[in-house]
């Protein structure tokens, strides 16, 4: 995926889109901020605007193989919301990292599902394993309704200090019977194969992985031909001493669920977190198995920082799969700059932001989203900052990296403040889902 620049005032790239839908809540922020969208420097707030998705994504990114963005999109003031129209479904994915995801699994969708039935032509016999699989996997009842999912993100977490909140069980563990016969093993690998994530929550995705899995363990690999996917052969477990880029990606292909948690358990508990934190966090349906274990790398990287447990505190703020996300990519980002820029001696919580001190008493402010507009909420969450970071020194600076773009307001109004801002830093930085 193309990942574009920073430009003038308005949005014309994909760190930049806008959604086809607006929730009734962000609606009542939007009426509300149009009544009082003054702010203290005596120009009028930026407020989210519309645009047609072949300016937002160009042409080139609008229509895909096995998918067309719909017209328009809109934007919250922190995150792009795509309506995506399939052969498979209409989804909707929040976020440029859940745009690139989306991409990549209707390719897989699309790739499976003709292999299936090309496959069928010759072994019809494989049907009887993967017809059950409608009960066991995550399959959607009507995969042609919209996905819309919970209506949640990045918005709330950076605008609000509430406590955390309540949530239920999460749709992340493995099936008792699904894990018969090293089927999750060969689902991962074949996950892999594509570069999609085993545990996303995309139901027909699920669905498809599921059936190509059992086809293998069934003995009807030439069903898919997907002579790529090998046997499984787990890795061992001393993985939990190294912390590496391509250690993790491969600890996410050959780990099971159940050993990715034990080794985020192992890592976590190193550092001395509370267990009953830990065990918190472990048990938050919200995060896969694959979230917890790639912030507890990130996590363990910050090897010179205090009060890392403050960091899995904030993450039980998430409510979705998109927000799990948001705490993953802050983990990364924190790690980042702590190998890149400077040591990152203390982790805070400035509302529900995790940030880190360094030894020259800078904050770092990661923020994992698409595109920042000069709004009432932003100046607040700037304000939130600001008072913190005045708690270290009158000396202390911002830092803030974005793994999308400012718009020209906001980048003035953060320069005039004193506040040093990198922009696309998720093209730099090798995020573990962003890419294509």
């Amino acid at each position: 995926m193309r990942i574009l620049s920073c430009r003038p005032a308005r949005a014309t790239n994909v760190d930049t889109g806008r959604t086809a839908r607006l929730t009734c809540s962000t609606l009542v922020v939007l009426i509300i901020g149009l009544f009082s969208a003054i702010d203290s420097w005596g120009e009028p707030y930026e407020v989210p605007e519309e645009e047609p998705a072949e300016q937002v994504l160009g042409a080139d990114l609008v229509v895909g193989p096995q998918y067309r963005v719909e017209d328009p999109i809109l934007h919250d003031g922190y995150t792009n919301v795509y309506s995506v129209s399939s052969p498979h479904g209409r989804f909707v994915a929040r976020g440029n990292t859940m745009f690139v995801r989306l991409r990549r699994e209707l390719t897989a969708i699309a790739d499976l599902h003709e292999r299936y039935l090309a496959g069928l032509t010759a072994e019809a016999a494989a049907h009887e394993w993967v017809t059950p699989l409608k009960a066991l996997g995550r399959l959607a009842s009507k995969p042609g309704q919209t996905l819309l999912g919970i209506p949640l993100g990045i918005a709330r977490l950076i605008e609000s200090s509430k406590d955390s909140l309540s949530h239920e069980a999460g749709p992340y563990e493995d099936n008792t019977v699904e894990s018969f016969a090293q089927m999750s093993a060969y689902k991962r690998r074949i996950a892999a194969h594509y570069h999609v994530d085993p545990y996303s929550t995309n139901p027909v995705l699920q669905h498809e992985l599921d059936r190509a899995a059992w086809a293998h363990v069934a003995g009807y690999a030439t069903t898919f031909a997907l002579v790529l996917v090998p046997a499984p052969n787990p890795l061992p477990m001393m993985l939990s001493s190294l912390t590496t880029v391509q250690v993790l990606n491969q600890a996410l292909e050959e780990q099971g669920p159940s050993d990715l948690v034990s080794l985020s358990e192992k890592k976590l508990k190193a550092m001395q977190i509370d267990e009953e934190l830990i065990r918190q966090f472990l048990a938050h349906p919200s995060y896969s198995p694959r979230h917890k274990a790639v912030i507890a790398f990130a996590l363990e990287s910050l090897a010179k920082a205090s009060h890392r447990d403050r960091f899995l505190g904030a993450a039980l703020n998430a409510l979705s799969e998109e927000e799990a996300l948001f705490y993953q990519q802050e983990a990364e980002l924190l790690q980042a700059y702590n190998q890149q820029k400077a040591p990152i001696v203390n982790i805070d919580v400035v509302g529900r932001i995790p940030v880190g001190f360094t030894e020259e008493r800078t904050l770092f402010c990661p923020l994992a989203v698409d595109h920042g507009i000069w709004s009432e909420r932003t100046e607040s969450a700037y304000t939130r900052l600001a008072k913190r970071a005045a708690m270290a020194g009158n000396d202390a600076q911002i830092e803030i990296w974005l793994s999308g773009t400012l718009s020209q307001r906001a980048r003035f109004e953060l320069l005039q403040r004193g506040v040093t801002a990198r922009e696309n830093v998720a093209r730099d930085l090798p995020l573990i889902d962003w890419k294509d």
